[in-house]
Order: C-alpha cells, then sequence, then structure tokens
C-alpha cells in the first residue's frame, strides 16, 4: 500500500491502522455532506449513516478497484472524488437516478411498447453497456477480479452521466424509454455494489 504524495497521518504515531484511514475518510465524508444539498433536509443521524456508507464505501472500493498484483495507490482526492473513478461516485450516481425515478408520475416501464424509432448516441452507448453486466460478472469470476465489476460499473455511472447531463427525462415523449434506461442502470448499479459489498445509498 503506498500513499500518494508521501507520508499518511496519524495520530497515534507511523503505524498506520485501518481505524486512522476510517477516521480520515469519516471525516472528508463529513466535509462532502456539509456541502451537499440534500444533506442539509437530513436528520443528524440520517446524515451521519449517510457519512459512514460513503466513506466505508470508498475504502473498500478504492482497494477492490485495482490490480492485486501490483501496489495499492491510496489518493485521498481520487477515493472521495464525486465525479471521477471512485466508490462515491457510483454511489452518488446510483442517488441521481433513484432522484429522477422519484419525480416521475409514470412508476411502471417493465413492458416498453413504444421504443423510439431512433435513440441517441448517449441511449445507444448506455445500452450497449448495460448489455455486458452478466458478461463482466462471469469475467470477474473466471478471473478472481473485483476490478472487473468495479471498473464496469464506473463506465456504466460515466455513461449514464452523460446521458443525464444531455438529454431531459421527465416530461418528453420518449419518457418511457428513458425511465426503462434508469430503471435498468439502477438495478445494474445495485446489484454491481452488493457484490463488491459497498451499501448504496438512496438521497446524496
Amino acid at each position: 500500500l503506498r500513499w500518494k504524495g508521501g507520508k499518511f497521518s496519524t495520530r497515534k504515531g507511523d503505524t498506520i491502522h485501518l481505524s486512522d484511514v476510517i477516521d480520515q475518510a469519516m471525516d472528508r465524508a463529513r466535509e462532502l455532506a456539509r456541502i451537499s444539498k440534500i444533506s442539509k433536509e437530513m436528520t443528524n443521524d440520517e446524515k451521519e449513516e449517510m457519512v459512514k456508507k460513503v466513506a466505508i464505501g470508498a475504502i473498500k472500493f478504492n482497494d477492490l478497484a485495482q490490480d492485486p498484483k501490483k501496489d495499492i495507490i491510496f489518493d485521498w482526492d481520487k477515493v472521495m472524488n464525486l465525479s471521477g473513478d471512485s466508490g462515491p461516485y457510483l454511489q452518488y450516481t446510483y442517488a441521481r437516478c433513484l432522484s429522477v425515478l422519484d419525480k416521475t408520475k409514470i412508476k411502471e416501464t417493465k413492458n416498453i411498447i413504444n421504443i423510439p424509432e431512433k435513440i441517441n448516441l448517449e441511449e445507444e452507448a448506455l445500452i450497449k453497456e448495460l448489455y455486458k453486466f452478466e458478461e463482466k460478472i462471469i469475467e470477474a469470476a473466471e478471473r478472481f477480479s473485483p476490478a472487473v465489476i468495479a471498473e464496469y460499473l464506473l463506465g456504466v455511472a460515466r455513461l449514464f452521466n452523460e446521458f443525464y447531463g444531455k438529454h431531459r427525462i421527465i416530461d418528453q415523449k420518449e419518457e418511457v424509454f428513458r425511465l426503462f434506461l434508469v430503471r435498468t442502470t439502477v438495478s445494474v448499479l445495485a446489484f454491481g455494489l452488493e457484490l463488491l459489498g459497498i451499501e448504496k445509498i438512496e438521497k446524496m
């Protein structure tokens, strides 16, 4: 385990304990919560529960996402990044999906009758990536590598956020189809995070 930028600051001396890592992760997660609009609507207990899930999820993901044959690099800026390759980024994307589903009046999209004649590039890319989920699970099992799942989920999250950033979902003629993409993304992220032992966050 190598720390980017040199030494790791501990309260107990030079020996790095897991408790020190968790304490720092919790502190950094609290800072993320402090600037979050959603957290302002939470009780202190709800906020602290979210902080714990973010902190533990960040540490787990950083470990599982790296090649076990190489030194694990620990970079706090990357580990806690809400817009980069991190556990919190996956948790945030999951919460974003749920926020979309909470706002729509359409609560069922299992049977899609009207698929748009043309789908945009972002929709197409997301569909293709979601379709790979089963093969990625098999690949991870065959290679004994959770990093396969971790990298795949990051790809799904990136493509979903690109789609989300460029196209409205609610009150559009494509709403049912796009909600199907959101729900499928939720399912993939939920199952994938569960495979990695990382807790989901519904509001973030």
